[in-house]
């Protein structure tokens, strides 16, 4: 980041940011360098004109773009918000027609929500909007509303091909904001202590919903028009698997996650299923991925850690299922030997993590490793993000994640997951 700190000093406006620039990069001796940071910050506040930090808003001392009366008019419009059950049954059947009403809304739909990211980043707190890392998810977002807030209103199939492709940009755009987010937070965490870093929960949980809509819309988008170009059931409803057997995401996640664990400890403990294992309900495949690998993940290295010995046998993981009308019910059982009461609202918590620095730089193929994302939202290690993340991703069809241990022996998860072909509806955000 010093190539970029000498860049930005120059700049009468973004002085400050260069100031700031090298908080973020130490990792020794915090004690001797914080003098000579508050040196340079003050330097750069004065070479920008101010006066006091307190009176001063983030995107000016930044240099962010201002926030234009269009994006602020834009973000206080009223987002449209879609039920599970107006999404199954608009994407239930993938036609020119409908996909031009789906890319009429997307039109109208998303900038609105990029924007409302844009004002959500600029309320953050001046020194934690200063991280290289936030910075740049901003930038992402700024870039994004300019793209969508900039393209014209889809009329004709010709133009909905064009917007969809389009779209598809967007996603890959974005691919690492997650990452991005997470690797800011701690280093905000690192430098400023969880007292500081407070505002940053309710703007993560924002985020990150809001996220996950974007892309579920765009995705939707996406997986329309290609159901449209295949002209024969494919089983899907846009990204929605009519009919998606747990059983089969359970032993696809079992085979990563124990291989992951494996190439960490030398050993895995099994996953064991049972109960109503020919279940079937609708839902987004991805998202039970992303939320059955992190909690396989944490089952799997705590079972391994709490049982180490030379010689020591490793019990499975047990998993019952349970189909209701309306909800899929899965309890994931380990002898990890359980979360004391005192972790217990932590491991909540974004950033909190049990992975100590020392390890969390390891390569992808370390289980305790900062692991690439290979999907979108990927699962993540030694940042902190997985089960918040995975229990927003719960969250948002009207289900649940709750973590019930016994300290000592080992801990139990229910995850609940509404069928969205059910009958009972669920706003989405």
């Amino acid at each position: 980041r010093g190539a970029k700190s000498d860049s930005l000093a120059g700049h009468p406006r973004r002085g400050a940011c260069a100031a700031m620039a090298g908080l973020w990069v130490y990792r020794a001796a915090p004690r001797l360098l914080w003098p000579m940071q508050t040196r340079r910050l003050t330097t750069g506040v004065r070479a920008a004109g101010i006066n006091n930090l307190g009176d001063t808003s983030l995107p000016r001392l930044l240099g962010f773009e201002k926030t234009t009366n269009d994006v602020i008019r834009t973000a206080n419009a009223n987002a449209l918000l879609l039920t599970t059950q107006k999404l199954f049954d608009f994407s239930a059947n993938a036609t020119p027609r409908t996909l031009l009403k789906s890319a009429k809304f997307l039109h109208r739909e998303l900038p609105i929500r990029v924007a409302q990211r844009l004002v959500d980043f600029q309320q953050l707190p001046f020194i934690i909007g200063c991280n290289p890392n936030l910075r740049d998810v901003y930038e992402l977002y700024s870039e994004a509303y300019v793209t969508l807030s900039g393209q014209e209103r889809p009329e004709t199939d010709a133009d909905q091909i064009a917007y969809t492709n389009q779209l598809k940009k967007y996603l890959d755009h974005h691919m690492n904001v997650i990452t991005m987010l997470a690797h800011g937070v701690k280093e905000c965490k690192r430098v400023l202590g969880d007292q500081a870093t407070t505002p940053l929960h309710g703007f993560l949980n924002r985020t990150i919903t809001s996220r996950i809509g974007l892309r579920l819309l765009i995705e939707n988008q996406v997986a329309l028009d290609h159901q449209a170009k295949a002209r024969k059931d494919t089983g899907y409803a846009g990204v929605i698997c009519r009919a998606l057997a747990p059983t089969e995401i359970i032993s696809e996640m079992e085979t990563i996650t124990q291989r992951m664990c494996h190439n960490r400890y030398g050993v895995a403990p099994k996953i064991r299923v049972r109960g109503d294992v020919d279940a079937v309900f609708s839902y987004v495949p991805g998202h039970l991925e992303y939320i059955l690998q992190e909690v396989f993940k944490n089952s799997m290295r705590a079972t391994v850690e709490h049982h180490r010995a030379p010689g020591a046998e490793y019990p499975d993981v047990e998993i019952t299922i349970c189909r209701n009308d309306n909800f899929l019910i899965l309890r994931i059982s380990d002898q990890g030997g359980g979360i004391s009461p005192d972790m217990l609202e932590q491991c909540w918590n974004w950033s909190f993590t049990t992975v100590d620095d020392s390890e969390d730089n390891r390569t992808d193929n370390n289980m305790l490793g900062v692991l690439a994302d290979s999907e979108p939202d990927g699962p993540l290690a030694g940042l902190g993000f997985g089960l918040p993340m995975a229990r927003l991703y719960a969250q948002y069809f009207g289900g649940s994640l709750e973590v019930i241990p016994m300290h000592g022996y080992g801990t139990d998860v229910f995850l609940t997951l509404k069928d969205i072909n059910a009958s009972i509806d669920h706003r989405l955000v």
